[in-house]
């Protein structure tokens, strides 16, 4: 569902898997709405679409028994969460939000750095991703209100759960501007105990990942992604 950027993406990867594509929008889908493709088609849906659709996609693949991999983020309430699940429990099916830096090579091997004490007692997290895409960004529907806080802060709010045990934390926002965007192209976030701060920003002048975990026993710093080329994972001791 969606045959924009990254349902072409998807559609690709699955191959001969996919059975149908719909789009409202694109000419090149089999259909225009998911009402018009037969349920006994398809086992599972991907949601590659605007964040605005998402709930009532999912409901509607949900109640039907389909399994759902939505693209990150899915922005939600936690009634909307419990309806949903619901409707997942009734017709056995599977919903699981894309977040695809969890199989980032470095990021596993952080964990498992993390699990095997590496560093003993964590003290401190800080983690920055950034890239300059606020010029081609602009006048598209991805300057929402949200803006990076959607886009970007996402995947590192959920790499805390993931990769830290840092799930259900509040994060409250220290900085959030829009400088070049009617959205926000920067953000500051934090743990309500400030051991873990997250940095955001579309205004980057290179693509940059990082992350500096600050422990008893030394550091772990990671550099860059491998979409972009290089990455690298530093264990250091004191």
């Amino acid at each position: 569902m969606g045959l924009g950027n990254i349902g072409g993406k998807r559609k690709a990867v699955l191959g001969e898997r996919c059975v149908a594509t719909i789009d409202p929008f694109n000419g090149g889908a089999d259909y225009r709405r998911p009402q018009d493709c037969p349920p006994d088609r398809y086992d599972a849906a991907v949601l590659a679409v605007p964040n605005d659709v998402k709930l009532p996609l999912l409901e509607y693949y949900l109640t039907r028994g389909k399994h759902v991999l939505v693209e990150k983020p899915l922005i939600l309430d936690t009634q909307s969460a419990e309806t949903l699940s619901r409707h997942a429990r009734g017709g056995d099916a599977i919903w699981y939000t894309s977040y695809n830096f969890r199989f980032e090579p470095h990021v596993i091997a952080l964990k498992r750095q993390l699990e095997a004490g590496a560093v003993g007692q964590v003290y401190r997290v800080r983690m920055f991703y950034g890239n300059g895409t606020a010029g081609s960004i602009a006048g598209t529907w991805r300057d929402s209100r949200l803006g990076i806080l959607e886009d970007m802060a996402s995947h590192l709010i959920d790499l805390a759960g993931f990769v830290f045990g840092r799930f259900g934390d509040e994060f409250r926002v220290w900085e959030r501007r829009g400088h070049e965007l009617k959205g926000l192209d920067h953000c500051i976030l934090a743990t309500a105990d400030r051991a873990v701060v997250i940095e955001c920003s579309f205004l980057s002048w290179k693509n940059r990942w990082r992350i500096v975990v600050t422990g008893e026993r030394g550091t772990l710093e990671m550099d860059g992604l491998t979409k972009w080329g290089g990455s690298e994972l530093i264990v250091r001791r004191r």
